[in-house]
């Protein structure tokens, strides 16, 4: 299985997701045709999200770099200055701070505000959020590592900033598999979509992953 945005050597491409995940696979590779099962499969940052929205955001803060999240549709990618995925972020942020520049950041607010904690960044943070992320419960996992007090809690950083305050790594997808590998505790609490699980396990077939506790709807995307 080749990681999203790799090298490949075939002229045609089938992305099996939401809709940007094609678009953006269009964009890397240009003259690829790009196939996909549907294009009903949406994302709340995504939908949250609407070009003529951010423009008009832009246009009222022209001082500021725009910087959106991958999650987002081409034409709102088009309006940004930068385009990040969760593992670059805080490096791109970091970078651009050393040369003085202030941000608007768009969608997810979630990440947005754990970025400006941790690097002290001038922020404007659009109000979005993932449907998925926004499931995990504070006190549900709480509950669940009084159960298991040696497991070590695993949270994206799209998560609400509760959920993030508990985690040992907070990371993309995968820093969180890389971290879980390389970790010596053998139990993990984890807060993300749940199709990480089949990876987490492949790699690591002697330590156990719990899902983190959520709202009830599940931590998926539909």
């Amino acid at each position: 299985m080749a990681k999203f945005g790799a090298k490949i050597e075939s002229d045609t491409l089938v992305v099996c997701g939401v809709k940007f995940m094609g678009e953006t696979a269009k964009i890397l590779s240009p003259k690829k045709t790009v196939l996909m099962p549907t294009l009903q499969a949406t994302c709340s940052l995504d939908l949250g999200c609407k070009a003529e929205d951010l423009q008009l955001l832009k246009d009222q803060h022209p001082d500021r770099e725009v910087i959106v999240y991958a999650n987002t549709s081409a034409e709102v990618k088009s309006i940004a200055d930068w385009v990040v995925t969760s593992s670059i972020a805080l490096d791109v942020v970091d970078r651009l701070m050393s040369e003085g520049k202030k941000f608007i950041w768009a969608p997810d607010k979630h990440l947005g505000n754990y970025i400006e904690k941790e690097t002290g960044a001038d922020m404007i943070v659009w109000d979005g959020s993932c449907v998925v992320h926004e499931e995990f419960k504070y006190s549900g996992i709480k509950s669940l590592k009084k159960i298991n007090p040696d497991a070590e809690v695993l949270v994206h950083p799209e998560s609400p900033s509760q959920v993030v305050d508990l985690a040992d790594c907070v990371g993309a997808t995968s820093q969180i598999i890389n971290y879980a590998s390389g970790a010596s505790a053998k139990k993990f609490i984890v807060a993300t979509d749940r199709g990480i699980f089949y990876q987490l396990a492949k790699n690591n077939p002697e330590k156990e992953f719990y899902e983190a506790p959520t709202a009830g709807n599940g931590a998926t995307c539909s």
